[in-house]
């Protein structure tokens, strides 16, 4: 018996070691790019950024690693790219800083989701569940395509992910877990802008109230603001005083509230979920289909649907998963959008294919199916 476990266990981790060699093999170029900061800020000052109308488009990934290695030099982070937060644009700051390569972030990025959900599906499911979540994570290709961008959309998965299983830590009401549940909460609005932050709250609070008592829920409410606080580490390394960076925030919330995407009821996230494709946001706004796309992630949010009737953990990560969808079809959408949540739509379906195999070889040979095309 101890024998045939140590087979099945190196057989998945020779799997896995294959299929995390094959997706840095797809992503190759990422691993030799040296980041020229003089080019950079050329190509920012040349862009929409500073010029109106400039023909020299960049994109939000150039964006986010250059304005982050400006926050590591010491730039004021209201006063360049302030309508988004500074914490995820810091991380690829660092590493474009001192490791001349913003893309290790992405993939340290990818490896922590793989590692984070490994260990949140055993404490859900067991070790079978476990390798099937990570399979299924490494097959998924919309997560792969993050490691050759410089997104924030993967450093909110991970924090999203250290988050649920600080709440699942929390059940028997350890406030010092319900406190660091928070302080993640508010990185999370320290990286993107907190659209999606009640969605999370309310499945938080749903969960928690019996288990926790709402005074503990209060310390975690207090870790939400520390935690936003401290994601804006670098603007106050140099501005200690936190009066004019609350002011400041005025500044932000005019851009959104004026300049800002407008909201609308988007039709795009069904069509992605159903097809791949979705609505180009510009031109002529063709429909357009993207390789990140893969038929479990339409598949997960209908298994929500189901498990929303469920107890417990499978509520919470239903009530998660449908939020956020529901979320996102309130704005202009682009697939990336649903990063965070691919890895919580993973972990359900884990709990599904665990229980019956004949679902989760099913869930496997699609992936594989998809993996292949791309």
């Amino acid at each position: 018996m101890v024998i045939r476990e140590m087979v099945k266990s190196i057989g998945f981790w020779g799997a896995m070691g294959g299929i995390l060699m094959v997706n840095f093999y797809k992503q190759r170029e990422v691993f030799g790019y040296k980041f020229d900061p003089n080019y950079w800020e050329k190509f920012y000052n040349e862009s929409q950024y500073r010029v109106p109308m400039s023909k020299r488009e960049i994109s939000d990934s150039g964006v986010y690693r250059y304005v982050g290695y400006r926050l590591v030099l010491g730039d004021n982070p209201f006063e360049i790219d302030y309508w988004v937060p500074p914490l995820g644009k810091y991380l690829y700051g660092l590493s474009a800083k001192f490791l001349g390569n913003p893309y290790i972030t992405s993939v340290v990025m990818y490896l922590g989701g793989l590692i984070i959900l490994g260990g949140l599906a055993k404490m859900t499911v067991g070790n079978g569940g476990a390798k099937l979540a990570m399979v299924l994570y490494g097959l998924n290709p919309l997560l792969l395509d993050q490691i050759g961008v410089t997104m924030l959309d993967s450093v909110l998965m991970v924090i999203l992910l250290g988050h649920i299983w600080l709440i699942w830590g929390s059940e028997k009401g350890d406030w010092r877990k319900v406190a660091w549940a928070g302080i993640t909460l508010g990185l999370m609005a320290g990286v993107k802008v907190a659209f999606f932050l009640p969605v999370i709250a309310i499945a938080d609070v749903i969960y928690l109230w019996k288990k926790t008592g709402w005074r503990k829920l209060v310390v975690g409410a207090g870790g939400v603001a520390a935690g936003y606080v401290l994601a804006y580490f670098c603007y106050f390394v140099k501005h200690p005083n936190p009066i004019p960076w609350v002011r400041l925030h005025g500044k932000v919330i005019e851009y959104w509230k004026n300049g800002g995407r407008h909201l609308w009821g988007g039709w795009e996230i069904w069509r992605y979920l159903r097809s791949g494709k979705f609505l180009g946001l510009k031109g002529d706004q063709r429909i357009m289909m993207t390789g990140g796309w893969s038929p479990i992630l339409g598949l997960g949010v209908a298994g929500a649907v189901w498990a929303g009737v469920k107890g417990g953990r499978l509520r919470y990560l239903a009530g998660l998963i449908i939020g956020w969808v529901v979320m996102i079809a309130m704005v202009d959408f682009w697939p990336r959008y649903l990063v965070p949540i691919v890895p919580v739509v993973i972990l359900l379906l884990a709990t599904a294919g665990q229980k019956d195999k004949k679902i989760g070889w099913g869930l496997v040979l699609i992936s594989l199916l998809i993996y292949g095309m791309w």
